[in-house]
């Protein structure tokens, strides 16, 4: 069996000519670190690649999403659209439905809750360099869950991550609907996932491609139920018998 080694006999002496383009702030670290280890930049450089390489393959994918997001954020209204883009990402909407987005400031909702940004004060609404303020709130008639969990602001600073900042506010969502039963992750054919939220009655694949591969309706159980999930993403319920 071939080794996978990066580092194998094969490719070890191989050398390849790369130009990349590094923000300020990462050519900055690598002088550092080259200094600090009296080592070239290529040598800081492939260390560094090969660590990465030696991480498991979800943690990678978090590091790059995130990194990704800060790249996009090099303005406050492109702070925000990644902030969108990596909350969509969490509750797996499709790219069909995330266009037609209105104002960021206008509130969406995810598996019940509202979401939206704050303006900083009436004297600077939207300052470059301020923080932001995000709002989280409940249905009004949500009675199950405390105030204090009902609805919640969180600050983030201009220099944070809008991936992190998603990913926070997400699984706050995420925790707090699951623990009422309005949110639920279950297997579907072929191996695949869907996230049914009930209290906007929709479904998402985890996989788009899966949302179009599978044959639709598929009959889903909750209790003494049967829900349905159709080709449009709706959750309905179904005069199905459950199949025990």
């Amino acid at each position: 069996m071939a080794s996978l080694d990066p580092y194998s006999r094969n490719c070890y002496h191989r050398r390849v000519k790369l130009t990349v383009t590094l923000r300020k702030s990462a050519e900055q670290a690598l002088q550092t670190l080259s200094q600090e280890h009296e080592a070239n930049n290529s040598v800081i450089a492939e260390t560094a690649i090969m660590q990465f390489f030696s991480l498991p393959s979800p943690e990678r994918d978090r590091h790059i999403r995130s990194m990704q997001a800060n790249k996009k954020a090099y303005t406050r209204g492109r702070w925000r659209a990644a902030f969108w883009d990596a909350i969509f990402d969490q509750f797996w909407f499709p790219a069909r439905l995330r266009t037609g987005r209105r104002n960021d400031f206008t509130p969406l909702t995810f598996a019940g809750f509202q979401v939206w940004f704050l303006l900083n004060s009436l004297a600077d609404l939207d300052p470059e360099d301020g923080p932001f303020f995000v709002h989280i709130m409940a249905s009004p008639s949500e009675t199950r869950l405390k105030p204090n969990e009902a609805q919640q602001q969180f600050t983030f600073q201009r220099d944070d991550s809008p991936y992190d900042a998603a990913k926070k506010i997400g699984s706050t969502i995420f925790e707090l609907a699951t623990s009422i039963g309005a949110l639920e992750i279950v297997q579907i054919p072929d191996g695949g996932r869907a996230l049914l939220d009930y209290s906007g009655s929709h479904w998402m694949a985890e996989n788009e491609r899966d949302q179009d591969r599978l044959s639709l309706p598929i009959p889903i159980r909750r209790g003494d139920k049967t829900c349905l999930l159709d080709r449009n993403w709706i959750l309905r319920q179904s005069n199905e018998t459950p199949k025990t």
